[in-house]
C-alpha cells in the first residue's frame, strides 16, 4: 500500500477503543473488527484482526460465526512505544488507508487497523489532475523532464485508452478481413490474395504506427510519474525534518545546507 498522508493517534480515544474492545470480548459479544470487516477488503481485514488477541468465538447481529476477540496486549506497549518516539521526534504515522471509518497507520515495521475516529489526520493532495505548469507554478519549480508542460497524468490516461481502443477497433477489422479471406480463399484463393495483400500491410501498417504512438504515450506517462515524485519532493512530501540536536530555532527564512 502506497502513503496517502500522516497520522497522528489521539491517545486517549485509543484507550477508550481498548477498554471498549475488552468489554465487547468480556460480554461475548462482536467488537469493532467484526462490525468493520464487510466494509474494507480483506488484506485490509487481516490488518485490524491482527492487533487482537482472540478469545472465543460466536455470532454476529447477521447470525454469521465470528470471533470475539480484543486488542493485543503485546501489541499496545508496541504501539505505545512507537507513539512516544515518533511525538519526541516530532513526527507522525504513514497514512496507508483510510475509508469507511477505519485507518491504517504504519511505523517501521508496525502496521495496525484502528478506528479513523481515533486519529487526526492530513491527506495528501491528488496531484493526477493537475498538469506539470500548474504544479511547477505551486512548487515553483523551474525544470521539466517534457515538452508539454501543459497536459495532465489524466489526460495521457484518457489518451492512452482511446489509443489502445483505436488498436482494439484495428484488430477487430484485421480479424474480421481475415475471417472474410479465408471464407473466399476456399472459391478462388489466388483472386483474393491480390485482392486483400494492399489491404492488409497497409492496416498493419497503420497498426504498428499506432503501437509506436502507444509507446511514446506510456514513455510520456513514465516521465510525468517522474516529474509529479520530483514535484512531491520540493513540495517536501517526501521529506522529513528530525532535530538531531537541542538548541535555539533558526529563523523561518534562514536557508536549510546540505553536506
Amino acid at each position: 500500500m502506497q502513503k496517502i498522508g500522516t497520522a497522528d493517534i489521539i491517545w486517549d480515544r485509543f484507550e477508550n477503543f481498548i477498554r471498549e474492545e475488552k468489554e465487547h470480548s468480556e460480554k461475548r459479544e462482536p467488537g469493532w473488527c467484526v462490525a468493520v470487516r464487510d466494509s474494507v477488503p480483506r488484506e485490509i481485514e487481516n490488518i485490524i484482526w491482527s492487533c487482537y488477541e482472540k478469545t472465543g468465538e460466536g455470532t454476529d447481529s447477521k447470525g454469521r460465526g465470528c470471533p470475539y476477540g480484543e486488542i493485543s496486549s503485546f501489541l499496545i506497549p508496541r504501539i505505545k512505544k512507537h507513539q512516544e518516539y515518533l511525538k519526541d521526534m516530532d513526527l507522525s504515522w504513514n497514512l496507508l488507508f483510510l475509508s469507511n471509518g477505519v485507518a491504517v497507520l504504519q511505523s517501521g515495521k508496525l502496521m495496525i487497523g484502528i478506528p479513523a475516529d481515533i486519529i487526526s489526520y492530513q491527506l495528501y493532495r491528488n496531484l493526477d489532475d493537475y498538469s506539470i505548469a500548474e504544479l511547477k507554478g505551486e512548487a515553483r519549480a523551474e525544470f521539466s523532464l517534457i515538452g508539454k508542460d501543459s497536459i495532465s497524468k489524466n489526460e495521457v490516461k484518457g489518451r492512452i485508452q482511446n489509443k489502445q481502443k483505436e488498436i482494439d477497433d484495428k484488430k477487430r477489422e484485421l480479424e474480421n478481413l481475415q475471417k472474410e479471406k479465408e471464407e473466399e480463399l476456399e472459391r478462388i484463393k489466388q483472386e483474393l490474395e491480390a485482392k486483400y495483400a494492399d489491404k492488409m500491410q497497409l492496416i498493419n501498417a497503420k497498426k504498428e504506427e499506432m503501437e509506436e504512438q502507444m509507446n511514446q504515450l506510456n514513455q510520456q506517462m513514465f516521465l510525468l510519474d517522474t516529474e509529479i515524485y520530483g514535484i512531491r519532493c520540493i513540495m517536501g512530501e517526501t521529506i522529513q525534518f528530525v532535530s538531531l540536536v537541542k538548541g535555539n530555532r533558526a529563523e523561518e527564512k534562514e536557508p536549510v545546507v546540505f553536506f
